[in-house]
């Protein structure tokens, strides 16, 4: 089975990458490539998809408005595409403006409109994340949203569209907001609102075009919490789109340089939704930030994505933090085929009996791979005949490349580890 892959280029800082690089990716999310560029691709790989990034819950708001006060932060705010909707929401459609549980007179027509700098940071108002406002589900954006994504995807010839930020849960996006600018509404509304407004973009795409893709930024909220097997939360039963993303799988690399490797409660719940989505027939779209030559963390990650991954599931490992989508680039085990697997689990339990009860494996027509995401060294069984992945440099345009080592002892996998075996 060849590893499917995704990128999320949105911004071009390492100039016009070669088309051999940017073919052999199934998704292109973002609107780094031109429409010529596309043209081109998609005659070298026909299965390629390119989705365009439309974001779900907050804008910009627009430059030279007498009435909202506005900060100059000294740095350009993201852009978030589509300005003549931003001003036409600023302009005529202020009802759909979220609100917030206090009061700040003076920002706008109505004192409770979340309008906030330093989401998700310290809030201070020279952030470069200044002047946004956000955009309530419950309003009439949820018919109007729909519209706007279909505009988008129609006007740039795209096949479908990236809905960013619509997640199950809202508290996390003002968590470092005072109480009182807090939006004022729960995670259970913010769920419903949002699945019910992605099922009508996907209806609104497809009745444009029949085979348009719906996907969005959730970050979770694919399986429930609560239990350990893989049926789908209420969110993910109620949004009916094509697949979801999943910004920190695995490992993320944490901007202070501390451990990025994730709990192996979070690790499991993460896998799990990986089989959840394979089961309903969706694409869980698995992404990992690290070193570009970290190679145990790129070995770590695309392990734990192939012990649940099967047709519909696509990976990426970003060699920079978190959202940092200016970068295209390609790792050389991205290319290894190893078969099919033998069985799609309906569990994770059957992982670990393939593991002998001490790790998760996987067992492919030419190989295996085995994770520990545990906090304890484990120790295998040599395979005979069998050799296991290295790696070598960076990406693929910076003499990255694979080597297979044989194995000649028992196969020691330390905390955080995962290995890549093939059969001869």
């Amino acid at each position: 089975m060849p590893v499917r892959t995704f990128i999320c280029w949105y911004r071009r800082r390492n100039g016009t990458p070669p088309d051999e690089v940017m073919s052999r990716y199934d998704v292109i999310v973002g609107a780094a490539c031109s429409a010529e560029r596309r043209d081109a691709l998609r005659k070298l790989n026909p299965g390629i998809r390119f989705v365009v990034y439309v974001n779900a819950i907050d804008r910009r708001v627009p430059r030279g408005l007498a009435d909202v006060e506005r900060y100059d932060c000294g740095r350009r705010a993201p852009e978030h595409r589509n300005s003549p909707f931003q001003e036409d929401i600023w302009r005529n459609h202020r009802d759909f403006f979220l609100k917030n549980r206090g009061g700040v007179r003076g920002i706008s027509d109505d004192p409770r409109v979340i309008y906030a700098w330093g989401y998700q940071r310290p809030y201070e108002a020279t952030s470069r994340h200044a002047n946004r406002f956000f955009l309530d589900p419950r309003s009439g954006w949820q018919d109007y949203y729909p519209d706007v994504c279909a505009a988008t995807m129609k006007a740039g010839d795209y096949d479908g569209v990236f809905c960013d930020n619509a997640g199950p849960r809202i508290e996390w996006n003002f968590k470092n907001l005072p109480d009182d600018l807090k939006a004022d509404i729960t995670d259970a509304e913010w769920s419903h609102a949002v699945a019910a407004m992605l099922t009508k973009v996907s209806q609104r795409l497809r009745a444009e075009r029949a085979d348009a893709l719906t996907f969005a930024n959730s970050c979770g909220g694919f399986v429930r919490e609560d239990t350990d097997d893989i049926e789908p939360a209420e969110f993910w039963r109620n949004a009916h789109i094509d697949g979801a993303m999943d910004e920190f799988f695995a490992y993320a690399k944490r901007r202070d340089g501390g451990d990025g490797y994730l709990p192996e409660g979070k690790w499991r719940e993460q896998v799990r939704a990986i089989l959840c989505c394979e089961k309903l027939g969706r694409s869980y779209f698995a992404q990992s930030n690290g070193d570009a030559h970290d190679h145990a963390a790129r070995i770590y990650t695309l392990a734990s994505f192939l012990i649940g991954a099967g047709d519909h599931a696509r990976f990426n490992y970003n060699p920079a933090p978190a959202a940092t989508y200016g970068l295209v680039y390609r790792f050389p085990e991205w290319d290894i085929d190893l078969g099919k697997p033998r069985v799609q689990y309906e569990s994770l339990d059957e992982a670990r009996t393939v593991g002998q009860g001490v790790v998760y494996a996987r067992e492919f027509e030419r190989g295996r791979v085995l994770v520990n995401p545990g906090t304890e060294t484990v120790t295998l069984d040599a395979v005979p005949r069998s050799r296991r992945l290295t790696l070598e440099g960076g990406t693929i345009t910076e003499d990255g490349r694979v080597v297979w080592e044989s194995i000649d002892a028992p196969l020691t996998l330390p905390p955080h580890t995962g290995a890549i075996v093939r059969v001869d």
